[in-house]
């Protein structure tokens, strides 16, 4: 076991120097700079944005990602299986693409965009743009992670609950989330 533990090590952490690297250089290259970055109202604007459209996308995601989180974690249809497939479409996709296709979906001129605009919900050059591309790319990262915590409850606890008399909601938010609460805040932060 030792030789084994040895090599898994070895490449654990040539893993972890690939992605150490790059971090190290570039907040070697910038420290001289945070200073200047500190000073600047524009990047600390930007900083805010991205930390609240973050939290908000992040809201936004585990209530409605939960439900389906849950559902998908119970289902074993081809139609769970085929809305899980699709769910995670946007794993797939650069960034980039990822925020065009929210843009040419959502934008003030597209079916459902005019809809969200005379609501008041523009995309385009809005903290709403930034939160809905966000949420489009975090999404299935949510819905994986909190689908297995989900899977990780054992479905006799949830049995017993409703032998005793909790309804299926009462079971849920009373068993089942509890248990599955460091899943469902894991999938948040990532």
């Amino acid at each position: 076991m030792r030789s084994e533990l040895l090599a898994f090590s070895a490449l654990g952490s040539a893993l972890v120097l690939f992605l150490l690297i790059p971090i190290a250089l570039c907040l070697a290259a910038g420290a001289p700079h945070l200073p200047e970055v500190v000073a600047d109202a524009e990047a600390l604007r930007a900083l805010y944005l991205s930390l609240h459209a973050g939290v908000a996308s992040s809201l936004l995601v585990g209530f409605t990602g939960t439900p389906l989180a849950y559902a998908l974690s119970r289902s074993r249809s081809r139609l769970a299986r085929s809305v899980e497939a699709l769910v995670n479409v946007p794993l797939a996709l650069p960034h980039s693409v990822a925020g065009i296709m929210v843009l040419l979906a959502y934008n003030s001129r597209a079916p459902l965009g005019s809809l969200l605009a005379r609501a008041g919900i523009v995309v385009e050059d809005s903290y709403w743009g930034v939160v809905a591309a966000m949420a489009f790319v975090s999404a299935p990262i949510f819905v994986s992670t909190a689908r297995a915590g989900f899977e990780s409850v054992d479905v006799e606890l949830e049995n017993v609950a409703r032998t005793l008399g909790a309804s299926r909601l009462s079971t849920f938010l009373k068993v089942t989330l509890p248990l599955a609460s460091r899943h469902l805040l894991a999938g948040l932060l990532l």
